[in-house]
This record gives structure tokens, C-alpha cells and sequence, in this order.
């Protein structure tokens, strides 16, 4: 299970003002919205070593940034099935301009037949909403195993204890409005009725709290994927090379990734320098392909190497 010296940070005053590393912010409300984290070190004993050969689109920047993840437990989102009308098809990024496709080898860590709109924290972690598990009754029984847990249930109770104070303080201080930039520091913090929990962590908890918080979430979530372990093998196996209807691409999150060939589209590789190239063709084990013709041969590289164009 996750360790609490892997999450803490240093202690820091009991507020919550988005400030502090975005990683931690988006790692609380990632369980604060009962999302599921891609651990490489839990889903490799869940799963254990799946050797997989998948695609990834980028650009010469995110070459450079995925020749360093080579060889490690970083994970990164790919695909292997796609559809002929796609832009990944026509040689065009996710969330670059694209132009250069990859394909790589390294183990699975999770499969979607869609994209699953996994998202990394800033310690490589990344994240996925319990529904993208397909696996049912997931949320309700992460949220009823989590209810239980001394964690929650403490901020179930502090949040009640502190619920409505902004309220009457604002009733005492009329020359303030909702919404006001100037309102003191020393004010109550505001906590809703029906999020009280959240809202109690987010303004009153220390990062010791919130980190302990955080790990009590992850080994709960871990202890149920456990108890499906083989419908989780099961229903990711059959994603693999699968593409949802009216979706354009399958999503699969790998890590331990190896850059085999590369092609690169007519738009990207005739604005690159000669030392750029340089760069790409001794980026990866196989070899580079210069494309004449984005669409056809952009697919018969996907088909050729073990990929599905639907």
C-alpha cells in the first residue's frame, strides 16, 4: 500500500487558498471526486507484467520529454486502435500540433476502448474516474467502503461542527457581500452544507492531514480493485485494440516504455533542422520513416506493427 512518507510534505498554516504545489491540490480533489489512482507499483500486483506494443502522437518537443521517461515507472496515455477519419489518422496530436508518431513497447497499466481522460499529478500518478472502470457498482462501493474509514468520518464531524459559522458572520458583518475580495483573513471559512467534509479539509486541514487523508483514500480503493482483480483482467483485455462506437481512439496508459520506430508526417519533418533529425533518428531502436503521404501511410504503419484501424 501507498506509504505516507511517499505523500507528505513540509507542514504549512490551516488554510487553503490554492496556493502550495498544484500536484497536492489536484490530488486531494481527485479523491475528494472518489477517482481511481493508476499506481504503477499497486496495478503491476494487481495485473502483473503486460507486455503491450502501442502508438503516440507528438511533436519534437514531447520526443524530447518521452526519450527521458524511457526505462521508467512514469506512465503516459497511448493508443492502439484508432479510426480511419481520426486526426490521429491524418498525422494530427491529442494535445500537440502532432506530426510525429511513435511506436512504442512497455507494460500496461490500464485499457479504455475510448479516452479515459486519465490525468498525471505531479508525482507521475496518474488518475481516472471510478466509471471509466466500467467495473459495476465501483463509486458506490468506494464511497461506502471510504465512509467507514476514522479519516472520513473525522471530517464528516468537523465539518458539521463548523458548518454555517461563515454564515452568521456574515449576517454580523453586513458591510460585506458574497463574493467581496476584502473580506478578512480572520473570517470564518465558508463550509457548505453537503460537501462539509471537503470544505473542512480544504480550509482547516494541515498537508500532514490532508496526506493522511490521502492515503487512507488509496489503500481503501486499493482493497476493493483487489477483491475484482480478475474482472478488471478480464474487461481490460478486451479493450485492447477496441475503439467505442463513435469514439475516435482507445486509450491505454503504459509505463517501463521503449521508443521502437518513428514516422514523421510532411509538415513536421520539412520544417526540422538537420541536427533535429539527428535528434529523431537516434531517438529510437528502429528506424524513421519520412511520410509522403500522411493518411495512407500513417496507417499502414499502425496496421503493420500490431495496431487496428477500424
Amino acid at each position: 500500500m501507498i506509504k505516507l512518507k511517499d505523500l507528505l510534505t513540509e507542514g504549512g498554516p490551516r488554510t487553503w487558498k490554492g496556493d502550495g504545489p498544484a500536484w497536492e491540490e489536484s490530488t486531494l480533489e481527485n479523491v475528494m471526486e472518489y477517482n481511481i489512482p493508476l499506481s504503477v507499483k499497486f496495478f503491476k500486483k494487481l495485473l502483473g507484467d503486460i507486455p503491450i506494443s502501442t502508438f503516440h502522437m507528438t511533436d519534437f518537443k514531447g520526443l524530447a520529454k518521452l526519450k527521458r521517461l524511457q526505462g521508467k515507472k512514469k506512465s503516459i496515455s497511448t493508443f492502439n486502435a484508432t479510426t480511419r477519419d481520426s486526426d490521429l489518422s491524418k498525422g494530427k496530436g491529442i494535445q500537440t500540433e502532432g506530426g510525429i508518431l511513435l511506436h512504442l513497447t512497455g507494460n500496461l497499466l490500464a485499457a479504455s476502448i475510448s479516452d479515459m481522460d486519465s490525468q498525471p499529478d505531479e508525482s507521475g500518478r496518474r488518475w481516472i474516474s471510478s466509471n471509466k472502470l466500467h467495473l459495476l457498482g465501483t463509486k458506490g462501493n468506494i464511497i461506502k467502503a471510504f465512509d467507514k474509514t476514522k479519516s472520513k468520518k473525522y471530517w464528516d464531524e468537523f465539518g458539521e461542527k463548523h458548518e454555517g459559522e461563515f454564515d452568521e458572520w456574515m449576517k454580523n458583518h453586513p458591510e460585506f457581500s458574497w463574493g467581496d475580495d476584502d473580506i478578512p483573513e480572520d473570517a470564518p471559512p465558508n463550509v457548505d452544507k453537503g460537501v462539509m467534509w471537503r470544505d473542512a479539509i480544504r480550509w482547516y486541514a494541515t498537508k500532514k492531514e490532508k496526506n493522511e487523508f490521502i492515503k487512507e483514500y488509496i489503500d481503501t480503493v486499493y482493497k476493493i480493485l483487489l477483491k475484482h482483480k480478475k474482472q478488471i483482467k478480464k474487461i481490460w483485455a478486451k479493450r485492447i485494440r477496441s475503439v467505442k462506437e463513435y469514439d475516435e481512439y482507445n486509450e491505454l496508459v503504459i509505463y517501463n516504455i521503449k521508443i521502437e520506430d518513428i514516422v514523421l508526417t510532411p509538415k513536421i519533418w520539412k520544417k526540422l533542422s538537420d541536427s533535429e533529425k539527428k535528434t529523431v533518428e537516434t531517438t529510437g531502436k528502429g528506424k524513421v520513416i519520412y511520410a509522403k503521404k500522411v493518411g495512407k501511410e500513417i496507417s499502414s504503419f499502425i496496421t503493420s506493427r500490431g495496431g487496428k484501424i477500424k
